[in-house]
């Protein structure tokens, strides 16, 4: 249920094992390294996790337990694998920023699911063969009073068609840009209003 009364419908960012039962999710947020398209002419080789240790490593900073998972150290230990420590690091305050300096050639950004048209665009490039799930992603969520209202029902089948549409174009660049396409729970189809199962 949504914690605010005059709420109809939200989108949240949550760690999965603090999604409600009744949320849906539209967007695991999936992390992999970027760097921009020509940086690698004059950066030291980057073939695997461990060449980080040459590169000033780029991110985000967060601000909750679920945004944890969206730094290097959060990346790391999703992989399974020690942290490895670059030779410098940039932390922004915005996504975006991040995926500026990386497209200037300042190093190797951490890039989450978010801001999607940059990397996909060939504004970032993956040099690395890696994409793993944060454990955290977008999640819809209506409100109990609202979900027979047909505003609500056709905004939530608009929604949910854009999430899929966009998951498969990211399962897409992912195989495009060197990765099996990586391991997610596709947008659920349960408890949409109006839907049967």
């Amino acid at each position: 249920a949504l914690p605010i009364s005059d709420v109809d419908v939200a989108i949240r960012y949550l760690a999965a094992e603090a999604v409600p039962p009744d949320a849906t999710l539209l967007f695991d947020e999936m992390l992999f390294p970027l760097v921009g398209p020509d940086y690698l002419r004059t950066a030291p080789p980057l073939r695997t996790l461990d060449d980080l240790k040459a590169h000033t490593l780029i991110e985000a900073t967060y601000g909750g337990r679920a945004e944890y998972r969206s730094s290097w150290p959060g990346f790391f230990e999703a992989v399974g694998q020690p942290e490895v420590k670059g030779r410098s690091q940039l932390k922004f305050d915005f996504i975006a920023q991040t995926f500026l300096a990386a497209q200037s050639g300042q190093g190797v950004v951490l890039a989450r699911t978010y801001g999607a048209d940059v990397f996909m665009s060939g504004g970032l490039v993956r040099p690395l063969d890696v994409a793993v799930a944060s454990g955290a992603g977008c999640y819809l969520m209506v409100a109990d009073r609202a979900r027979g209202r047909s505003e609500v029902k056709a905004f939530v089948e608009w929604l949910l068609a854009e999430a899929q549409r966009f998951n498969a174009a990211l399962d897409a660049w992912i195989a495009r840009s060197g990765a099996a396409p990586a391991r997610r729970a596709r947008v659920a189809m349960r408890g949409i209003p109006g839907r049967r199962e």
